[in-house]
Order: C-alpha cells, then structure tokens, then sequence
C-alpha cells in the first residue's frame, strides 16, 4: 500500500481524536454542559415552587 496514502488518511482522521481528548476542549464541554444542566434545573424548580 502507498504510503502517502497510508498518512493521508491518518492525517484526515487524526482531528478528530485531538478535538475530543484535548484537555482544554474537554473542560469547556463539560463546563458549558454542566452550566446548562443548572440553568434547566433552576428553572423547573422555579416552575414548580410558582
């Protein structure tokens, strides 16, 4: 098989698995999900205290 080819496709695939396990990124995810979750949260007690 052609080399090139070989580290062409690692090359194309190779973002994907950077993007997702890179810390930082991670800690933004889980921040902005975790700001959600709240955010939800508080406004359905809202709801349900009203």
């Amino acid at each position: 098989m052609d080399r090139n080819y070989v580290d062409g496709l690692l090359e194309a695939h190779s973002f994907l698995p950077q993007w997702i396990m890179d810390a930082e990124t991670q800690a933004v995810i889980i921040a902005g999900l975790c700001c959600v979750g709240a955010w939800v949260i508080f406004q359905w007690m809202i709801q349900v205290i009203h």
